[in-house]
């Protein structure tokens, strides 16, 4: 598990705790670790995809579009320390 995946982990717990709540079930930390993955990888997809909402036909305005959401894909995976 990353640093920032254990970090999230204690705050949620921490979280539970204050409210009051016990989870029912426990989980894995490999099965922790896909999960965050894959949320990681959805949320990139969700920036990667912005770039096909809007079908322009300024050349400067599409290209900067474009590498400004590829960018912020990135820059989420990044954070979370989750490959492409």
């Amino acid at each position: 598990m990353n640093e920032l995946t254990n970090k999230l982990l204690t705050q949620a717990r921490a979280e539970c705790f204050r409210l009051g709540v016990r989870p029912a079930t426990t989980i894995a930390y490999d099965e922790l670790d896909k999960f965050v993955e894959l949320i990681v990888k959805e949320c990139a997809g969700i920036a990667t995809d912005l770039s096909k909402l809007y079908d322009r036909k300024d050349v400067g305005f599409d290209v900067g579009y474009s590498m400004g959401t590829a960018r912020a894909a990135e820059h989420i995976r990044l954070h979370f320390g989750v490959e492409e």
